[in-house]
């Protein structure tokens, strides 16, 4: 009976190492996958407009520049408010890029005045225009107010390694 036991208890130990060993292989071989498929999407060619993401500045704005895919461009125009020391003008907008005219045309713009990082007040919505990049440098040219048309913006951090 003590041979049949123990005999028992050696089945039971192999058993054991053998299923934490396919364990173990399963782990690395998922583990294994999930790191290929990781270098494959960093090895993918950036599209231009994934390349040119990144914060621009002018005289008076400082623009960012996201990229949400590898034509959907996010952006956010930012100002101080002249009449808030607290305070600053915020234009949020998504637009198409163009690679064939390198342009990024909005319909979707919001105008908001934030104080300390909050919205106060929305000045409008549904505001339309174009951003156009060229040389490293992107042109505004907004259709609501033309209160940056021709302001020229430069690449001040980029955020993609090119």
């Amino acid at each position: 009976m003590k041979k049949i036991i123990s005999a028992a208890v050696i089945i039971l130990c192999l058993a054991t190492v053998f299923s934490a060993c396919s364990v173990s292989k399963k782990i690395t071989d998922d583990s294994t996958k999930s790191t290929t498929s990781a270098i494959q999407k960093t090895k993918r060619n950036l599209s231009a407009l994934e390349k040119a993401a990144g914060t621009y500045a002018s005289d008076k704005f400082e623009l960012t520049l996201s990229a949400s895919d590898e034509n959907i461009a996010d952006i956010i125009v930012k100002t101080p408010d002249e009449s808030n020391p607290d305070g600053e003008i915020r234009w949020n907008m998504t637009g198409e890029y163009d690679a064939g005219t390198n342009e990024i045309k909005y319909s979707n713009c919001v105008k908001t005045t934030m104080v300390n990082g909050d919205a106060v007040e929305q000045l409008y919505e549904n505001g339309t225009g174009t951003f156009y990049y060229q040389d490293g440098k992107i042109i505004w040219a907004d259709n609501e107010e033309r209160i940056a048309d021709g302001e020229q913006f430069a690449l001040s951090e980029a955020t993609y390694q090119q």
